[in-house]
């Protein structure tokens, strides 16, 4: 299995290792050895599985569990969208959703697994980075109906950018569903955006939202001079029009590049340049980086005196 292009980890059932000749006290050692890792019983993965992200390990956890399947199980909710490569932010991925074809709905918890009967149309059914999925659309609804506003809007963001659905798809699934969570569904669609780029972006704008703060727009178009139709200088992550403030937010590897190609610049020279351009059109600018999200409340404190500020 690919996970990413550097990092390859290999799936395999109990008979896979017996057939390329290893006992049981092979494979016990191995798993001992953490030269392989346990998935579920009667599947494994080499080593590479440690240095995974939460998201990907669950998604090759899930792909082990439905190795070893008797029955024609389908990846659902948070495990579907962990296939998809989509972010889970906050959310428990100690279990595995699955879910299979039934006429009689049913729905329970064994073990490390919550196992879902119900109706799939052959729509309903898909696959991603070789694991039967649900359709995006149905998982995306199934889990924002289970977990958190900021959980379920970072996934729908992340799928919306990457073109793997639509709001209009998305509230045709929901217009169809009935029962707990629907409510919490509709909020976190009607409040997703697909321009943001990055979970930090939606974890950003959720708690501007949560706070008060007026409607923030992601991937803010900045333009020189007057006119709506002058030259663009420059996309925000984020414009509180009202408090005429644009926040970016600096994720891990926006500085790790050095220097820019062809240019004795390093990014965060072009950064402040860009900083120190938009200060003199009269905007207020801010950075936030994921350690500030360790103090929301401290946050909150510096952005609203970043908005008291004169410049």
């Amino acid at each position: 299995m690919t996970v990413r292009a550097d990092v390859v980890v290999y799936v395999f059932t109990t008979q896979d290792a017996r057939s390329f000749g290893y006992s049981k006290t092979d494979m016990d050692r191995k798993v001992a050895g953490n030269a392989w890792v346990r998935l579920a019983q009667g599947s494994y993965a080499t080593s590479a599985f440690n240095g995974l992200y939460p998201e990907e390990r669950h998604a090759v956890r899930v792909l082990g569990a439905l190795t070893t399947s008797k029955n024609e199980w389908y990846a659902s909710s948070w495990s579907a969208l962990a296939a998809l490569n989509l972010p889970l932010v906050d959310h428990d991925l100690s279990r595995i959703h699955l879910t299979r074809h039934s006429v009689t709905p049913a729905n329970r918890v064994h073990g490390r697994y919550i196992k879902v009967d119900r109706q799939l149309l052959r729509e309903d059914q898909a696959s991603a980075n070789g694991i039967p999925i649900v359709s995006v659309d149905l998982a995306l609804i199934e889990f924002a109906r289970q977990s958190s506003f900021l959980a379920s809007t970072t996934a729908i963001d992340a799928a919306l950018h990457r073109k793997l659905t639509s709001k209009d798809a998305l509230r045709a699934r929901l217009a169809g569903t009935s029962g707990k969570g629907v409510s919490r569904a509709a909020a976190a669609l009607d409040f997703s955006d697909g321009r943001a780029e990055s979970p930090g972006e939606t974890r950003l704008r959720v708690l501007l939202f949560r706070h008060g703060f007026s409607t923030p727009i992601p991937q803010f178009e900045i333009r020189d001079g007057d006119s709506d139709g002058g030259p663009l200088i420059y996309i925000a992550d984020l414009y509180l029009p009202e408090e005429n403030l644009v926040l970016e937010f600096d994720g891990k590897g926006k500085f790790a590049a050095g220097r820019m190609a062809n240019s004795e610049w390093t990014q965060f020279d072009h950064q402040r340049s860009r900083d120190q351009g938009l200060t003199a059109r009269g905007y207020r600018v801010m950075h936030v980086t994921s350690r500030d999200f360790l103090d929301e409340k401290l946050l909150v404190a510096r952005i609203l005196e970043r908005i008291r500020s004169k410049v």
